[in-house]
């Protein structure tokens, strides 16, 4: 077997067959200041074994090494082989680098890699379709939810907004719905949670390329609109309307997994609407339409940042940088 080393702190994890128990293989000597320790672990696959490396941080930066997997062994680096080395699975749009915990407020973030997208509407004159290079961030795999949003007025004595009362147009002074995502809320109240999380809200380029992906998707989980993929109105006979949980609709995903791009509740993004500077952008419509138009990636919704949206209006974040 031939492995590679990378200087990346990043875990990597290579895969071979072998018939025997896992041994601990050390790697020392050479120009290495400090040996290297490499866990094993192996488990039924397909009725073989399968043997998994892990790297911690290392000096060596692109050297092979060889690993006898019958016996433990010890070897000197740099390697002289003769071997061709295993190449590491290319990366794509729902094989990105991870996700990650935001230790603030607890909610998931996805990776999204850098690179081109195809962004906007030749149908749409506000966002052109075009060409769009974003640098690489982590975004909230959900919306902020009631519970989140609750904790964030706790810490910073704000006051919950009141929850909306869909039947009757009301609005009552509690939440009863704590996974839903919050709504009612303004672009103010928004960044002001993204400021006290350590995050920022989406850029309009962000957020469309989350939603989706690089090939210019209409909809986050494809061309084709498929009601069954997000909550909107009337989508069953009687339905009340308002939200529902957030996340709810897994097969509604965007390319990297990002939930609920299009439906449930509307997301403040970070830009003015145009030159004039007097409303913030709203992407992902909501619970309460049903025109498949306005569920597209592309679509742009606007309203003053100062007021709360009703019943309609949420958000999620984004990292400020790659740390």
């Amino acid at each position: 077997m031939i492995c590679r080393l990378s200087a990346r702190p990043a875990v990597r994890l290579l895969l071979a067959t072998f018939a025997v128990v896992p041994t601990i293989v050390h790697a020392q000597g050479g120009s290495a200041k400090k040996g290297i320790e490499n866990r094993t672990a192996a488990s039924p696959v397909a009725g073989q074994k399968r043997l998994a490396l892990i790297f911690g941080n290392t000096n060596y930066d692109g050297q092979l090494f060889a690993v006898n997997l019958l016996h433990p062994k010890t070897v000197s680096l740099p390697v002289t082989l003769t071997a061709v080395a295993v190449p590491l699975p290319p990366s794509n749009e729902s094989n990105t680098d991870g996700t990650k915990i935001n230790p603030k407020d607890g909610a998931e973030m996805i990776r999204i890699p850098a690179g081109d997208f195809l962004m906007g509407d030749e149908d749409r004159s506000d966002n052109k379709r075009r060409t769009v290079n974003v640098p690489a961030y982590y975004i909230y795999k959900n919306l902020v939810t009631v519970e989140m949003y609750e904790k964030f007025c706790k810490a910073t004595g704000r006051k919950m907004p009141p929850e909306p009362e869909y039947k009757s147009n009301k609005f009552n002074p509690g939440w009863s719905k704590r996974d839903h995502p919050i709504v009612n809320v303004s672009w103010n109240d928004a960044k002001a949670y993204c400021d006290w999380a350590g995050m920022k809200l989406p850029t309009e380029e962000q957020w469309e390329k989350a939603a989706r992906g690089t090939q210019g998707n209409l909809y986050p989980w494809g061309n084709d609109f498929d009601r069954s993929k997000l909550w909107c109105s009337k989508l069953s006979p009687g339905d009340a309307g308002g939200t529902t949980r957030a996340g709810a609709f897994v097969s509604g995903a965007s390319p990297y997994g990002v939930l609920d791009m299009a439906g449930n509740a509307w997301q403040w993004c970070e830009d003015w609407y145009d030159s004039s500077d007097k409303e913030r952008v709203l992407r992902g419509a909501s619970w309460f339409y049903e025109d498949a138009v306005v569920f597209r990636a592309s679509f742009r919704g606007r309203y003053s940042p100062s007021d709360r949206g009703l019943y309609v209006s949420g958000f999620r974040a984004v990292s400020p940088g790659l740390p």
